[in-house]
């Protein structure tokens, strides 16, 4: 994952992304740090929302829910909850407009 790893600051916190078989993905653990706590990937990823959103991508790109997300352990600039870009520009919404739009 590495080899395509592409980082970007939004208010000095470091975004990560890279591509996987066509697919954008966005580090949604990075995403959330500057918002706080109660704004992990986890808590959004539980409301019925983000299942409706993420079911809906899924028919859209023909593959599974499950791989549209992804959480790596382990080494330290991989790790975190992983998004797919469709479902981490939804979870942005829901952080917060201002970055949304970022």
């Amino acid at each position: 994952m590495s080899n395509s790893l592409v980082c970007f600051s939004y208010e000095n916190n470091k975004v990560s992304f890279y591509r996987k078989n066509d697919m954008l993905f966005v580090n949604a653990t990075e995403m959330a740090k500057p918002f706080g706590r109660n704004k992990r990937p986890g808590n959004w990823l539980r409301t019925q929302p983000a299942i409706d959103y993420i079911n809906e991508v899924a028919v859209a790109h023909i593959c599974a829910t499950a791989d549209l997300q992804r959480v790596t352990q382990g080494v330290d600039q991989e790790q975190g909850t992983w998004l797919q870009e469709d479902v981490a520009i939804e979870f942005a919404r829901w952080l917060s407009p201002k970055f949304a739009l970022w």
